[in-house]
């Protein structure tokens, strides 16, 4: 997995093809975020796949077992693990990705 430049200065970073027990114990993505707090970036955004069941999509409810991956990603995020790199909430309201809103690492305030 590896960390690239998005649009707007927002780094991202591809889980397709990862497994939920490959990002479980949560230290994969807890290190992406670390990662791009350290570079500096304003948000980092994931991308993990849409999660809706094409056969019977229900607006209210999207996390089906197709968003399994997506489910892994957020409950991570919302572990204390994260915490200090993350502003106070991340957005999944982008079918497919969840982007992580981060602060500002010391060394980039520094660098301003």
């Amino acid at each position: 997995m590896k960390i690239y430049n998005d649009r707007d200065g927002v780094k991202a970073v591809d889980l397709h093809g990862l497994h939920p027990h490959d990002i479980e114990d949560g230290r994969s993505v807890a290190d992406l975020v670390r990662e791009a707090y350290e570079m500096g970036a304003p948000a980092l955004r994931i991308i993990h796949g849409h999660g809706f069941n094409r056969d019977s999509y229900t607006p209210q409810f999207v996390n089906s077992n197709t968003g399994w991956l997506g489910r892994t990603v957020r409950q991570v995020l919302r572990s204390r693990a994260v915490r200090p790199y993350m502003l106070v909430k991340f957005d999944c309201s982008d079918s497919g990705t969840t982007t992580v809103r981060l602060r500002q690492a010391k060394e980039a305030v520094a660098q301003s």
